[in-house]
């Protein structure tokens, strides 16, 4: 099965990185989101295909000190586990 998934935009709220960390929890998504897929499998609200035009992820917390890498994983799994509650 080929799975395509564009995300246009994540936003996170209240959580501090340093300046220039972006594309580190970028990979750290597109990382965790790869192995819940090849896990997990794909969420039963997926297998029809189609488009999910905004999907509202849960709650974080995240401790301070955080690295984009750890941020980056939490929100490939609120992602992820977004997709059952549409």
């Amino acid at each position: 099965m080929i799975i395509n998934l564009h995300i246009d935009r994540v936003v996170v709220d209240g959580v501090s990185l340093e300046q220039g960390s972006e594309r580190q929890m970028r990979v750290a998504v597109e990382r965790e989101l790869t192995a819940l897929f090849t896990t997990r499998g794909v969420p039963s609200s997926l297998l029809g295909g189609g488009a999910v035009p905004r999907l509202s992820g849960t709650s974080m917390r995240q401790p301070k000190g955080s690295t984009p890498t750890g941020v980056g994983r939490d929100v490939a799994g609120s992602i992820y586990g977004s997709f059952s509650r549409f």
